[in-house]
């Protein structure tokens, strides 16, 4: 049986960490992290991956 389409993910997990020191907040919503800085601006994070 299918949800409804107005039906919200309850799968997601997300995380808040702020750094005291420099006043950035990370935000980790599923697989996409983004920064928030002092001012106000949000920026989405690009990680990349080494594999040995």
């Amino acid at each position: 049986m299918q949800p409804p389409r107005n039906c919200i993910e309850k799968e997601w997990v997300m995380t808040i960490q702020r750094s005291v020191s420099s006043g950035h907040t990370l935000f980790d919503i599923g697989d996409e992290t983004y920064e928030m800085f002092p001012d106000g601006a949000i920026h989405k994070q690009h990680f990349t991956f080494q594999v040995r």
